[in-house]
């Protein structure tokens, strides 16, 4: 599923604009600020330039744009971006490469710009395809603009598609949702990723919650809707290999893995995080500052062998597949049962992970509801 290899690199590249902010998003990202595309772009451009130094030629595996919304900035820029991103790094032929897409701002031309920019892989943010419920979320799109999108990314040769979907939305029922997984499977995507909401500090959605205007969804419902998808998805053919994601054979996201299994990547644009070189780092957050040039790196940690062997723990029990063994030892010298016995004994009496039939250790079936529990003994 995933390459064992630490000797190559994955790149995020984050694009801060979008058309409107929905209520439950906490991403670094603005609305209003078209204006700055330019500045902000040659921003980009200047850091990638100056950051491919230190790659040593290192191949890059995967390349994800994310935002905000990327899509909002026309696929001419997209091109530019993916142009220069090859002038300084050495993107394997056969690199993942996806964009995220808002289906309120891509036309047809936009895809045929991005398949012949080198992207192969379209994750488009749906939510749901009950038009009352996205309108509540402050989505911009319809359902129906989200088919029109989807059937042109089809017309310019996209056969790797991902759809993201969001379960556990004040209102929502459960009926509503098996009626998305429906429709959306019916399109047959490579790839579906769901979301239980979170309900995150600052938002508006919080804000609306605490002053009575909408209720919080109950836990029973949300858990309820996570075994619906789990259950619903699999008798479609879509392999549950993360916590949220599910993909037909060989669809797997491998910018994602990368994440999950604790390789090496670099961050770029307004706030990204990197892991490189055996630090942690963040690009600045004032935006007036970045679109300057003026790009200071925060927040950086130097990590132990401690650290990183236990944001493997961690992070890796989100894969279904549980927790690679080899690659523990082919990236730290020893088996991760030697080094964590006491913990995961722990978790194993609470039934809350065990050993598989690879020899690894994953969670149960309990243990994907209390997930944060195992995660919580590796921080």
């Amino acid at each position: 599923m995933y390459s064992n290899s630490i000797r190559d690199l994955a790149l995020y590249i984050h694009i801060p604009f979008c058309k409107s902010k929905c209520i439950y998003c906490d991403f670094l990202s603005f609305s209003g600020r078209e204006s700055h595309f330019d500045a902000y772009f040659a921003a980009l451009f200047d850091e990638i330039e100056k950051s491919a130094a230190k790659c040593d030629g290192v191949p890059v595996r995967s390349v994800f744009i994310g935002g905000g919304t990327p899509s909002l900035a026309g696929a001419a820029r997209i091109e530019q971006l993916m142009q220069h991103l090859r002038r300084h790094f050495g993107i394997r032929q056969d690199a993942e490469v996806s964009i995220e897409i808002n289906p309120g701002t891509a036309c047809a031309e936009d895809f045929i710009g991005y398949k012949n920019a080198g992207i192969n892989r379209i994750s488009f943010g749906l939510q749901s395809a009950d038009n009352g419920l996205l309108k509540s979320m402050g989505r911009i799109h319809t359902f129906e603009e989200f088919k029109d999108a989807y059937k042109n990314a089809k017309n310019a040769g996209f056969d790797n598609t991902n759809v993201d979907l969001i379960f556990g939305i004040p209102g929502q029922t459960k009926e509503q949702f098996e009626d998305t997984l429906s429709v959306v499977t019916d399109l047959k995507p490579s790839h579906i990723s769901a979301y239980s909401l979170i309900i995150e500090p600052d938002t508006k959605l919080e804000e609306m919650i605490s002053r009575g205007d909408i209720n919080e969804p109950s836990d029973a419902d949300d858990r309820a809707m996570y075994k619906l998808c789990r259950e619903y998805l699999a008798k479609k053919g879509y392999k549950q290999y993360e916590l949220s994601n599910f993909a037909k054979e060989g669809k797997e996201c491998q910018h994602n893995i990368r994440y999950w299994v604790g390789g090496e990547y670099l961050g770029f644009g307004l706030g990204a995080a990197s892991l490189y070189g055996g630090k942690r780092f963040n690009n600045t957050d004032d935006f007036c500052e970045y679109i300057k040039g003026n790009n200071k790196i925060c927040d950086e940690i130097v990590l132990t062998k401690d650290d990183m062997m236990n944001e493997f723990m961690m992070l890796g029990f989100r894969m279904a597949d549980g927790l690679s063994r080899e690659l523990f030892y082919e990236r730290f010298g020893c088996d991760y049962i030697d080094v964590f016995w006491e913990n995961l004994k722990r978790l194993k009496d609470q039934g809350l992970v065990e050993e598989n039939e690879i020899g690894n250790f994953a969670l149960t079936e309990k243990g994907l509801d209390f997930g944060n529990d195992v995660f919580r003994e590796f921080i």
